[in-house]
């Protein structure tokens, strides 16, 4: 009753072209420049936060830290965040307003258009997905669920479950969390679980976007499970 090897090697090729399917559509919403200057300045972002926890760290361990200086370069780092998230949230603006105005005589376009893609596309992997056999399958969608539930449970562990505290509301307890610890002077030792939640909201955050594909995935492979057909896998003698 084992599905074969080379039944499952096709399935997952095609699990895997299924799951990163989603990564074009976005492509597609926006021009190729938007995109790689949305990349250049999310890692920029990434590397300014950096500098910033760096020159901190200066500022309140280093030996004799020239206080003048280490304030101006955190004050400049301050403003090179909220340039940085000005233009990030400039070229999201744009390319959606480019979208918008492709398809202004619709109205829920950008919903639409994702409905149109999904229902051709996704149709076309049923049809795939309908040549191999339900144990297989069956199988398949096992697997699946458990690697995704794994990832799930893992990054709950860390932060809770981020889709009912919201990406938003965390970090506005963690703004108040420093507020009150850089008021009472507090020890390296309380900064650091807050940095750490802070850097885990952020995986937590890209890790939850990323789960809607998934979602997805998963349905599609049930409504093939239950419509398979069951084949004899019994080896004969």
């Amino acid at each position: 009753m084992a599905p074969r090897n080379e039944e499952l090697a096709a399935l997952y090729e095609l699990l895997e072209e299924m799951t990163l399917a989603e990564d074009k559509h976005f492509s597609s919403l926006s021009s190729e420049w938007l995109n790689k200057i949305e990349k250049w300045l999310m890692i920029s972002f990434l590397i300014t936060i950096l500098v910033f926890l760096c020159f901190a760290a200066w500022y309140r361990y280093g030996p004799d830290a020239p206080v003048v200086q280490m304030i101006g370069a955190m004050q400049v780092s301050n403003w090179v965040l909220l340039l940085i998230a000005l233009l990030y949230f400039g070229t999201l603006s744009i390319g959606f307003y480019q979208f918008f105005r492709q398809h202004r005589r619709k109205s829920s376009a950008l919903i639409l258009k994702r409905l149109e893609s999904d229902l051709l596309d996704d149709a076309q992997f049923l049809g795939r997905l309908a040549e191999f056999d339900k144990i297989t399958l069956e199988y398949g969608l096992l697997q699946y669920k458990h690697r995704w539930s794994t990832v799930d449970g893992r990054v709950s562990l860390l932060v809770g479950d981020i889709r009912k505290i919201g990406i938003f509301p965390a970090f506005a307890a963690a703004a108040i969390s420093v507020t009150i610890l850089a008021k009472q002077d507090s020890s390296f030792m309380l900064w650091a679980p807050l940095i750490l939640a802070c850097c885990f909201y952020l995986i937590a955050f890209y890790a939850t976007g990323r789960r809607e594909r998934p979602d997805q995935v998963i349905a599609l492979l049930e409504l093939v499970t239950r419509h398979a057909k069951q084949h004899d896998l019994t080896v004969k003698p």
